[in-house]
């Protein structure tokens, strides 16, 4: 495994091409995994977090995930008018009135 050029904790900024990206701290789908939020255009990258048509892996890590991974999605409810963009797929905007740890995201969720 690669050795990582910088280390992020919950909260910290990251300038990138003119924007400012907050690190928000999901772990779940993997220990240490982050999402960027960038606040300017309400812009969530939810990276492998938060997918629209299938559930992420969370499954092959050496301590059971589930309780983190849904902790997480819990806490991202504070950023569900953000536009999420996950990874490797289009946007996608949270179904309407969904509390963030039952959300489905469906194709009709797709932008």
């Amino acid at each position: 495994m690669a050795d990582p050029d910088v280390l992020l904790e919950h909260g910290d900024s990251v300038s990138l091409a003119g924007r400012q990206l907050r690190a928000v701290w999901t772990p779940g789908h993997t220990p240490g995994h982050l999402c960027l939020h960038e606040e300017s255009e309400n812009l969530l990258l939810t990276g492998d977090h938060v997918l629209p048509r299938i559930s992420p892996n969370i499954g092959l890590q050496p301590h059971p995930p589930l309780a983190a991974y849904l902790r997480s999605l819990e806490f991202l409810a504070a950023y569900d008018t953000a536009e999420a963009l996950p990874t490797s797929t289009g946007s996608m905007a949270w179904p309407a009135g969904s509390a963030c740890c039952s959300r489905t995201m469906s194709g009709d969720a797709m932008r």
